[in-house]
């Protein structure tokens, strides 16, 4: 039998980790920056690449961002699972031996 174990408290920090650069790229607000290069340099072929670009950058990181903010709450509510079940093991396991007399097979 194939043995999985997983440290719950490490997969909540990464699911902390994760959430917290989906809110950094939200404020970051790179795509302002773009559109104010844009209209800095108005009639200019750099104008136009520079406004695609902040529309683009806009699209992008709102989409990772949402799909960063998911993957989080995914990997918290997966902690909240493995430890469900750990509790509910042990709960068996104390269960059993409560109510079986001699050794325990291996």
């Amino acid at each position: 039998m194939t043995e999985v174990q997983v440290d719950a408290g490490e997969v909540r920090s990464t699911a902390g980790e994760v959430h917290e650069v989906a809110q950094m790229l939200r404020v970051a607000r790179v795509h302002d920056h773009l559109s104010a290069i844009a209209q800095a340099l108005p009639g200019s072929r750099s104008a136009d690449v520079a406004g695609e670009l902040a529309t683009t950058w806009e699209d992008a990181t709102s989409r990772w961002a949402e799909a960063a903010t998911a993957h989080s709450q995914n990997l918290t509510d997966a902690a909240g699972d493995y430890d469900d079940v750990d509790r509910a093991s042990a709960q068996t396991q104390q269960h059993l031996s409560a109510r079986l007399t001699g050794p325990m097979p291996q």
